[in-house]
């Protein structure tokens, strides 16, 4: 049988596993998997174990409403469902066995919530986001949050989430049999990162305390569940910390920085030292753990990181792939295990790591990984269905030295059929971030474009992450080696690849590669066609609307604010340089994008309809930043449509 050209729509048969967790005797993985749903327009997912000696694969629940799991013994799983409508603002919760029987409800928490630890019986340990300060309802006036919104925090919105009161991410400990919500963490602290003892006798969570401008940096904090006391370990405004982990009886382990050079340079390595309270420097890699490349073909969730011992073992971007690297606290030394093209979850159970990821241009497999020799086992086989019936074209790395020194990576997709007589539109995408990264593996859109007759272009400029603290440095820099590495690559690509024709080009890219597309057609028209998906084009109100907004401000200009040095912003803006465009270009966004808001979108619309520019916006309801990873499935199969009949229009 002939192989089919992918399409937008084969979206809905990619299998979509996610989320692996070891039983706690290693003998079984567990994992969700997600379907999406086209008459729901949504995605659901059902819980499924692998028997790890045998092989054999079980689906453990009859319908697909699982949210969130873990196991609390051997042979049982407790697990989220909404299958009995809970009530709004509350999550049901259900044990399962696997010796058989039917998923017996235990919980009903009035928060919507996070699957809990049992602490102790009848006490479990939660998270969960609530106003602050509930206002009262009164019948003689407007309703606060459905008539009117008083704001007090900046930023005083988080991406997808609804406007509203003062909100926080809160841990605190459900009695179960009072059913008290009993709260740990501070009224106005967010909490960022939470974890417990093996004895679950010790709660550590980190965050920002505030009541009005959060800030870059965190505390950590440490309760005992016996005492019912917090301690605070290290004070706010010392480090930014993204991971926190208690590793062997000891130590703290910390991934955390003192932001001395850039709001997104990677985080060091520390030491917390339990019984002095001293914070020792252990290393300064140059990476950081549950960072994951871009790819839009898979379902994300699940843990980054595993605490085995007196080793951490984790996932970390590297050149193009991503490595799984071992962090031992006693001999303070660090090891890379394995490498993948991309990774989802993972898990640690022995000597063996339990990981979701794509490998060998496969959708997602799970995949055994020995610690000790790095040997890969792959262990499902979800992929073939798919990839045996349909038709790629393999990407080929383009490796160079831009001119100001610096090495390059880059991919070149041919079209699907190739005939090497012909010539071929080509389409270069851009990444977000700017610290993300491009690798070799399956993504959707790349596939489809290549399945319509067009080469695919695409590479890791200066800002991007796998390459260490110097290469991602971008103050005063965004729109300068980024852009011209960019144009460098293409030049290359046209140079090494006959096919390519030059004066049909295409450019494409979403969030920060939405602001690099913005900031192209603003300097060269060599593109005849360009899609800016939820980008940026005034970084003065990015800055001071977005949820990122401190943090795109830093990255992109230091300590230059719009009302200390206006210029500084405004010259890395690609709404400056609009009158220069001569690109057609299709504009599109979400509605409840907070990270990008949607003003963004509508200033270069109207910034380019005044001048004449041929120029279209597709404005998505109801999605967020993540549109192409995680929107509705009907939104990301028009998203793929649209960028392929602009293309195909212009090109």
């Amino acid at each position: 049988m002939e192989k089919r050209k992918i399409e937008p729509n084969d979206l809905y048969e990619f299998p979509l596993p996610y989320d692996v967790t070891c039983s706690p005797d290693g003998k079984y993985a567990a994992y969700l998997f997600a379907f999406l749903n086209k008459e729901k327009d949504c995605c659901e997912s059902e819980l499924r174990v692998l028997c790890l000696e045998t092989g054999e694969e079980k689906v453990l629940t009859a319908t697909r409403d699982v949210g969130a799991y873990k196991w609390i013994s051997s042979t049982e799983i407790i697990f989220s469902s909404r299958r009995s409508n809970p009530a709004p603002g509350s999550t049901d919760f259900y044990i399962l066995s696997l010796e058989g029987g039917e998923a017996k409800k235990v919980l009903s928490i009035p928060r919507v919530c996070t699957v809990p630890e049992q602490l102790k019986e009848k006490e479990w340990l939660i998270l969960f986001k609530a106003p602050t300060d509930p206002s009262e309802k009164t019948a003689d006036r407007a309703e606060e949050g459905k008539d009117y919104w008083t704001f007090t925090d900046k930023p005083f919105i988080r991406d997808g989430e609804p406007l509203g009161q003062r909100r926080r991410m809160q841990a605190a400990i459900y009695l179960e049999e009072t059913k008290e919500i009993r709260r740990i963490s501070e009224k106005y602290f967010e909490v960022r990162g939470c974890t417990t003892t093996e004895d679950r006798q010790k709660i550590l969570y980190f965050g920002r305390n505030y009541e009005d401008s959060e800030p870059m940096f965190d505390t950590l904090v440490e309760y005992d569940v016996a005492e019912g006391k917090n301690k605070t370990l290290i004070e706010g405004g010392k480090l930014q910390i993204s991971l926190a982990k208690y590793v062997g009886e000891k130590v703290i382990l910390l991934q955390a920085s003192q932001l001395k050079s850039s709001a997104t340079e990677n985080h060091d390595l520390y030491l917390y030292h339990r019984d002095t309270g001293e914070l020792e420097l252990m290393a300064k890699p140059d990476g950081m753990f549950t960072t994951m490349l871009d790819v839009d073909s898979v379902k994300t969730g699940g843990q980054g990181v595993k605490v085995s011992g007196d080793c951490l073992i984790g996932a970390v971007i590297r050149g193009c792939r991503t490595v799984f690297d071992e962090v031992n606290v006693t001999t303070k030394t660090i090891r890379t295990i394995a490498s993948v093209d991309a990774f989802m979850s993972l898990d640690v159970f022995g000597d063996k790591i339990y990981t979701f990821a794509l490998e060998n241009y496969q959708l997602t497999e799970l995949y055994r990984i020995d610690r000790k020799s790095g040997q890969k086992e792959k262990l499902t086989d979800f992929s073939s269905d798919y990839m045996g019936t349909h038709k790629v074209s393999l990407p080929e790395k383009l490796t160079f030295f831009a001119s100001n020194g610096e090495e390059v990576d880059g991919f070149v997709i041919p079209p699907v059929d190739e005939d090497k007589t012909k010539k071929y539109p080509a389409v270069l995408l851009i990444h977000g971030g700017p610290k993300w990264a491009y690798g070799s593996m399956f993504t959707h859109l790349k596939q489809c474009l290549a399945a319509r007759g067009m080469y695919v272009i695409y590479c890791n400029p200066h800002g991007g992450d796998g390459k260490g603290n110097s290469f991602l440095e971008m103050v005063d820099r965004w729109g300068c080696e980024d852009y011209d590495q960019i144009m460098e690559f293409t030049d290359e690509c046209i140079r090494l690849y006959p096919g390519i024709d030059e004066n049909r080009l295409g450019v494409t890219g979403g969030s920060y590669g939405g602001y690099m597309t913005n900031w192209i057609i603003g300097h060269t028209d060599r593109f005849k066609a360009a899609v800016t998906q939820r980008g940026i084009c005034n970084l003065t109100t990015e800055g001071l609307i977005s949820d990122f907004g401190d943090r795109v401000m830093k990255q992109s200009s230091g300590d230059k604010t719009p009302w200390n040095k206006e210029e500084a912003l405004w010259d890395h803006s690609p709404l400056k340089y609009v009158k220069n465009v001569k690109t057609p270009t299709l504009i599109m966004h979400s509605d409840r994008d907070y990270r990008c808001p949607e003003i963004e979108a509508f200033q270069m619309f109207t910034a380019l309809k005044q001048t004449g520019v041929d120029t279209e916006m597709i404005l998505f309801h109801g999605d967020s930043h993540g549109l192409s990873r995680n929107g509705k499935p009907s939104h990301r199969i028009v998203r793929i449509n649209a960028i392929i009949d602009w293309m195909g229009k212009y090109l």
